[in-house]
């Protein structure tokens, strides 16, 4: 399977190819075509095709160069059409460049060196947003209607990746956006309007006739996701969270896990910066002694402590097997903290005490 994929990736790229040296052919002789007002003369019309195997290797090279058949069109973003004006202004230099030394036994038009540049990032950029949207609207237009209506609550950056991934789902529709942020109002994100505040949510809901709401704000403080959640209350909606933004960050679960609101939610306190430096200054290069270090605490807890870089890392725990998955989780990331897993009850004095003695941890 793997080699059938790496085969069908490469013929692509063959094909990728293939398509910029044809309109590259193309677009040097549209070029003389405007220059020329679609008349050329024959004297030009010999310099089109004496010059394009010298034009089409300079920017052939140049398209290698730049690395522009490494990506995929169906995933075309604003970092490959950086990559195709780099290609073409560079080989637009060396072409004009060229033009000097060869004349005046070839003469090549200043206007088509300024011309042929501009439309050749104008098609190869647009043939592949083109090929993106296309293959975008295929894949994903039959389900577009499908799904239960939804209204996503804010529209910080968790909400526009949440829509993107709602996109490809048959479970949801995502049918409005609501915020409190004014200038935000009638905007669009995604074909997706932003209807109004949130307090117009039992409105917009009656609109769409919609059941459900999202409350897409992980980073707000938990004030504001419990007015959210009571005016979704007031409209008889059922109401879905994203992920907190703690969550997110680290990487262990995506912002299209959506989840049913927990009372964890509206009670939890606001976001406390922490003094990094002086966690830094307490963490780095000593030992740390952790208790309960497999639990759901205390294994966050040593996840944290490992990016200070301790110079050993005591995990002590009741249970065996929880502290086996630890130790696998943490076996899968270079670090350079000795880490001991130890079994060990807490109310063991005369354990705890000798576990203090041997290894001399300056924080527990």
């Amino acid at each position: 399977m793997n080699f059938y994929r790496q085969y069908i990736v490469q013929w692509l790229s063959y094909i990728a190819m293939f398509h910029d040296v044809l309109v590259a052919s193309v677009i040097w002789y549209i070029a003389f075509l405007l220059r020329f007002n679609f008349d050329i003369p024959n004297n030009f019309t010999l310099t089109i095709w004496t010059t394009l195997p010298i034009v089409l290797a300079i920017e052939f090279g140049c398209f290698m160069f730049f690395g522009l058949y490494r990506g995929l069109w169906r995933f075309a973003s604003i970092p490959d059409l950086k990559r195709i004006i780099r290609a073409v202004a560079l080989s637009a230099l060396i072409i004009g460049f060229a033009s000097l030394i060869l004349h005046p036994q070839i003469v090549i038009p200043r206007s088509v060196l300024i011309i042929n540049p501009l439309l050749l990032v104008l098609m190869m950029g647009g043939s592949r947003f083109t090929y993106r949207a296309w293959k975008e609207r295929r894949l994903f237009n039959p389900i577009a209607n499908q799904g239960k209506p939804v209204i996503v609550l804010g529209v910080e950056d968790a909400a526009i990746t949440l829509i993107k991934d709602l996109t490809k789902s048959q479970e949801w529709r995502v049918v409005a956006l609501l915020d409190d942020n004014k200038l935000m109002h009638g905007r669009e994100f995604m074909h997706i309007r932003v209807e109004g505040a949130i307090t117009a949510l039992p409105d917009i809901a009656e609109k769409y006739s919609c059941k459900h709401c999202i409350i897409a704000m992980p980073s707000a403080n938990h004030m504001a996701r419990r007015e959210a959640v009571n005016i979704a209350n007031l409209a008889d909606m059922e109401v879905l969270t994203l992920p907190a933004m703690s969550d997110l960050m680290s990487g262990k679960i995506s912002v299209s896990q959506i989840r049913k609101v927990d009372v964890e939610d509206l009670l939890g306190r606001d976001v406390v910066n922490l003094d990094n430096q002086g966690l830094s200054a307490m963490i780095a290069d000593n030992s740390v002694l952790v208790s309960g270090a497999a639990g759901s605490i205390g294994s966050e807890l040593c996840r944290q402590v490992l990016m200070y870089h301790p110079k050993k890392l005591i995990c002590i725990d009741i249970s065996e097997y929880a502290l086996y998955k630890l130790q696998q989780e943490f076996s899968q990331h270079e670090t350079t903290t000795q880490i001991l897993y130890i079994v060990a009850d807490v109310k063991n004095k005369t354990r705890i005490n000798h576990l203090l003695l041997s290894h001399q941890p300056k924080l527990v």
